[in-house]
């Protein structure tokens, strides 16, 4: 197990002045290079040293002030304690600058634990003019050859709703529906979709638009999407600029679309979990919103904990999403699940779409009893009869409506459809 240990320290600056740094590192690693709270000329190599280290071919990003910055990792042949991680781009702006590792970067130890979380401080002090990293009014323009970006960096816009990558060949998206797009250092939510003859044109739309006027810097991190060479592209920055404006309507997946298992609208005796289900050859997943969904009984809120989870057979059955309560809904009456706007994301391809709202509703009635369950009691129990609510007796039921049966069991309502 990895302890975290959080350290504090005061270094003096140039001119007298001092200030704190601070560190969360895993006790299991013995060193970091550059040590933690130093003042270097950029930062371009971090060595972590600890007892056997593996490093992990999916790592191939660390998060500098909250951006995702592009690195290479390497281990010696002789030295199963230390690894290399270099980055693609050095980082130069004058200042103090957070710099994290992911969880799980790589493998500590034996068992080859998975590494927690980390982060520690660096200062940059240099006379390297411009710097490299987003802030105050500078313009970045850092796109990869032969790709174009939209919007166009340095571009004005009213709203930003989309961000568009577009290059002169095939484009394959990566398999995560958020690949790190983080906007102003703050990771977003977005969908992508594919477009185009040869479909080489990638579009995230933002689950939050931004009317807020100001300076924007966009990063689309390493491992987004690949090429026909299966080579991953490199990292994006570049600026866009918010005007401000009215946002316009979200393009969801239609809501018509939805259906469920049991039937909405239909009784059961308890609702403990239900499958809800998009169309065959759609998939779904939880969205930014699946966390918000409400539950009423008879028109008021109560206090249900609701759990999502993707189909088992994720292949035959991605199109169907689970729905459970922690306790079974056993009360009499009219239960509402208000699913809100991107609950979930719909996605066939090459296009992926949150959902738009909607409800599903079921009546609870302990006393219910299914008209197939019916048939099977004739057979079993000659002595069944059926009435009406107002008392009147009636041969087996077939019309539409609510009837009680009583055999030698008891008496239950049936429900004929």
């Amino acid at each position: 197990m990895n302890k975290i240990l959080r350290l504090c320290a005061t270094a003096a600056l140039l001119g007298g002045s001092t200030a704190t740094w601070c560190a969360t590192i895993p006790s299991s690693i013995t060193s970091i290079s550059p040590t933690p709270g130093a003042t270097v000329e950029k930062i371009d190599v971090i060595e972590i040293n600890a007892g056997w280290l593996t490093p992990k071919a999916t790592t191939k990003a660390i998060l500098i002030d909250g951006l995702s910055a592009a690195v290479t990792v390497t281990q010696p042949a002789d030295n199963y304690d230390k690894l290399t991680f270099t980055l693609a781009t050095a980082i130069t702006a004058n200042g103090t600058h957070t710099v994290t590792f992911p969880e799980n970067s790589f493998l500590i130890g034996w068992e080859d634990d998975p590494s927690p979380e980390f982060s520690f401080e660096l200062t940059v002090e240099n006379d390297i003019p411009g710097g490299d990293t987003p802030g105050g009014d500078e313009i970045f323009e850092n796109i990869p050859e032969g790709y174009t970006v939209a919007p166009a960096a340095g571009e004005e816009v009213g709203v930003l709703t989309t961000i568009t990558v577009s290059s002169e060949t095939h484009l394959f998206l990566a398999p995560k529906l958020n690949p790190g797009i983080t906007i102003n250092g703050n990771a977003v939510n977005t969908v992508h979709a594919l477009s185009g003859e040869t479909e080489n044109t990638i579009t995230w739309t933002l689950a939050d638009p931004i009317n807020t006027p100001g300076i924007y810097n966009i990063q689309i991190p390493a491992g987004a999407f690949y090429d026909l060479q299966d080579e991953d592209n490199a990292p994006f920055l570049f600026t866009v600029k918010v005007a401000g404006g009215e946002i316009p309507d979200a393009d969801y997946y239609p809501a018509t679309d939805v259906t469920s298992d049991p039937t909405n609208g239909s009784t059961v005796n308890e609702l403990a979990k239900f499958a809800l289900q998009y169309p065959k050859h759609t998939s779904v997943f939880k969205g930014p919103a699946a966390g918000e969904v409400r539950v009423t009984l008879n028109n008021t809120d109560i206090d249900a904990v609701v759990s999502l989870a993707p189909a088992e057979d994720t292949f035959n059955d991605a199109h169907i999403m689970w729905i459970s309560t922690e306790q079974p809904l056993k009360a009499a009456g009219v239960y509402t699940f208000h699913f809100p706007a991107k609950c979930f994301v719909v996605s066939k391809y090459p296009v992926n779409k949150y959902s738009a709202p909607f409800t599903l509703t079921f009546t609870v009635d302990p006393d219910y009893v299914a008209i197939d369950e019916v048939n099977a009691d004739v057979d079993a129990d000659a002595d069944t009869e059926y009435f009406t609510p107002a008392g009147v007796k009636v041969g087996r039921p077939v019309a539409p409506g609510l009837y009680l049966r009583r055999t030698t069991r008891g008496t239950a309502k049936v429900i004929v459809r």
